[in-house]
């Protein structure tokens, strides 16, 4: 059985989200669009990447994330970079 993606074809190559909580190694992210035209929200739970950990990268709430390896059917992904909250808002 497949699971439809709620992303438009082709998918985006970097996936932004929001942390919405932290809880032991896992992190809920609420993705947003990628793009005004198509809006919607997706939760993940997600993992931090053993790389963030070993350079001490710290992932909080309220952080926006950058999102990659998702699994769509079982709702998880991996944070593969942190942009912090101050880098977003910035742009």
């Amino acid at each position: 059985m497949e699971f439809p993606t709620p992303y438009p074809e082709p998918l985006p190559t970097k996936l932004l989200g929001v942390v919405t909580a932290v809880q032991a190694n896992f992190y809920c992210s609420n993705l947003s669009s990628p793009t005004p035209d198509q809006p919607f929200t997706q939760l993940l739970l997600c993992t931090r990447r053993a790389r963030l950990k070993k350079i001490g990268q710290q992932v909080m709430v309220g952080d926006w994330v950058e999102v990659t390896d998702v699994d769509w059917s079982g709702g998880r992904g991996a944070i593969a970079g942190d942009l912090g909250l101050e880098d977003h808002l910035q742009e």
